[in-house]
């Protein structure tokens, strides 16, 4: 069945694609099991699983879709697979260590969280498994994979492949070309006429308040990289034992799905926090002054960028438990950034706090209409258009406050 459904020693499967697979082949084996069938009968067997999974029985004027009662036994029996996975039975023991489920975690877990939680892996799959209206592909363009009910990839999804492929390739070639072509002049031009200074203008700063207090980002900077660095080798591990790493019962207090979930995340923090870190440390050489509270809102950013974490240990690990708590200090489940709301919302305003300490310091040195003012103008409007198009993004993913 391949590592998606935990044959082995590998991690937690994609939820829809486990779904759909459990379902689809609760049917195909309800009439005997499908590999002891002729490879006619597998084929008819396979299309009535298909016709029975992608039909379609949504009711637009009702919103309610209608499944016949054998796909309603395949749907318990899911449900049931899950009861025992997310159970502290011995059953599931050996599936929970290929997934690196931890057994101290599902205590406070009760059949109806497990019932509700199948139900919105199900609505996943159905989209995944249902053909759209008057279309012969299902709502996901027939991804996952399932052979059992003929989800493959579609002829549009070959060709804008190799399209897309070979765009960026010539892009790539473009790019590489215009590069050779325009070097020389580029040199020429970024060669100074009076030469290049023999010195470091930095030796001679003498650092503000501001600029000292940002020191603790780069300290951050170099512990969340170091941090990721450790996290990655600890989720790779998990590939190898689901529940220790070399022997030691890491999972009880590091659970793959924390350590993934820093890993992931901690690439975007110690991204932003370095790029954050160093406008704010030039924006005091900017302006030629510090500007005032210029050192509260330092303080104020950092915070919001480093309070999340705790959230998210207490969550991956049982400890934090109630749904509300979790929407808003623990973990949202969000892709790169799993974080609770609230923390969110504090970097959401922690960006535009720094946007904002960013403006006090190039505004007056641009109204100053010195030698660097144009060059200073594109500072401007590249730090406002890069928290622009974040805000734009995080709207667009319905991710905003």
């Amino acid at each position: 069945m391949g590592s998606v459904w935990g044959h082995g020693s590998y991690l937690a499967p994609d939820w829809t694609a486990d779904v759909l697979h459990r379902e689809a082949q609760y049917l195909a084996d309800r009439g005997g099991p499908l590999d002891e069938l002729s490879e006619p009968e597998q084929a008819k067997r396979i299309a009535e699983v298909s016709l029975e999974i992608r039909l379609n029985t949504y009711d637009e004027r009702t919103k309610l879709i209608t499944v016949s009662p054998v796909r309603s036994e395949a749907i318990e029996s899911v449900i049931q697979h899950y009861d025992m996975l997310f159970s502290e039975s011995a059953e599931g023991e050996e599936l929970r260590e290929a997934y690196a489920i931890p057994n101290s975690m599902l205590s406070h877990i009760t059949s109806d969280d497990v019932r509700a939680l199948t139900a919105w892996w199900w609505w996943t799959a159905w989209a995944a498994g249902t053909n759209r209206p008057g279309l012969d592909i299902t709502y996901t363009s027939n991804w996952p994979h399932e052979p059992l009910i003929q989800n493959t990839p579609t002829t549009a999804a070959f060709i804008w492949t190799f399209v897309s492929i070979t765009l960026l390739i010539a892009g790539v070639g473009l790019l590489c070309w215009f590069f050779l072509r325009e070097r020389e002049e580029w040199v020429r031009d970024s060669r100074p006429v009076e030469g290049f200074g023999g010195s470091n203008p930095l030796d001679t700063v003498q650092p503000t308040a501001s600029m000292t207090a940002v020191k603790k980002y780069f300290w951050v900077v170099a512990g969340l990289l170091g941090l990721q660095i450790i996290l990655g080798a600890v989720t790779a591990h998990y590939r190898v034992e689901g529940h220790d790493f070399y022997g030691l019962p890491l999972s009880e207090i590091a659970p793959y799905a924390l350590t993934r979930t820093w890993h992931v995340q901690l690439a975007v923090l110690w991204i932003a926090t370095a790029w954050l870190g160093a406008g704010l440390y030039l924006g005091p050489l900017i302006a030629r002054k510090e500007p005032k509270f210029q050192v509260l809102g330092v303080n104020l950013l950092w915070g919001a960028l480093v309070g999340s974490l705790v959230g998210e240990a207490l969550v991956l690990n049982g400890v934090m438990t109630d749904p509300t708590m979790v929407y808003w200090f623990g973990h949202q489940g969000y892709e790169y950034l799993d974080m609770g709301r609230f923390w969110q919302i504090l970097i959401f305003a922690g960006l535009l706090i720094w946007l904002v300490l960013m403006a006090r310091c190039v505004i007056p040195a641009i109204q100053e209409k010195r030698p660097d003012r144009s060059l200073l103008i594109i500072l401007l409007l590249a730090t406002a258009g890069s928290h622009f198009c974040l805000v734009l993004g995080y709207c667009m993913t319905g991710r905003a406050i």
